[in-house]
């Protein structure tokens, strides 16, 4: 028996199948069943665990959507936006992280790590260092698509950004 080809039943042997997920992915969803905790999966899992887990878990969806807004939304809050290359980086993976969630799942996410990404590319600026797409790119790891949207939407609203002080969210 399987669910579309997300999940595949394996009655005879008590046992189910995950065939789109990768090792990494299965750390959040084991701290889950077995710890009832919620943790912040890798920024290119998102869509993958979200699927999965809205099939496995579909009564406490929310809590994870949460969980991973507020946990995301501190992380960025932490960066070093002196260190503008890796606070842009980081920025642009939480920004991925937000477009592979449902549409509004992490809002609030998705306005800091924007407005912190714009920050810290006016901050190399004003360094006199100009950011390069193609480094961001590679210290990525993963050219896709929306990675070049991402950024194209930091350079957009980067002249907008002044020295804004970002204050703490609470859940």
């Amino acid at each position: 028996m399987s669910i579309g080809n997300n999940l595949a039943m394996v009655s005879h042997e008590n046992r189910f199948i995950l065939p789109k997920l990768e090792t990494e992915d299965m750390k959040v969803l084991l701290t889950f069943i077995y710890q009832r905790r919620y943790i912040l999966p890798r920024f290119d899992a998102v869509s993958r665990i979200g699927t999965i887990l809205t099939l496995l878990f579909r009564d406490d969806i929310s809590n994870f959507f949460k969980y991973w807004e507020v946990e995301l939304i501190n992380k960025v809050q932490q960066l070093d936006r002196s260190k503008c290359l890796s606070t842009i980086v980081e920025c642009i993976r939480a920004l991925v992280m937000v477009h592979s969630a449902p549409k509004g799942a992490l809002l609030a996410a998705y306005n800091a790590a924007l407005v912190t990404a714009a920050d810290a590319w006016q901050i190399s600026e004003a360094k006199g260092k100009k950011v390069k797409r193609e480094k961001l790119k590679k210290e990525i790891g993963r050219d896709w698509p929306i990675v070049d949207g991402v950024i194209e939407l930091i350079e957009d609203f980067k002249d907008s950004v002044c020295g804004v002080e970002k204050s703490k969210y609470v859940h």
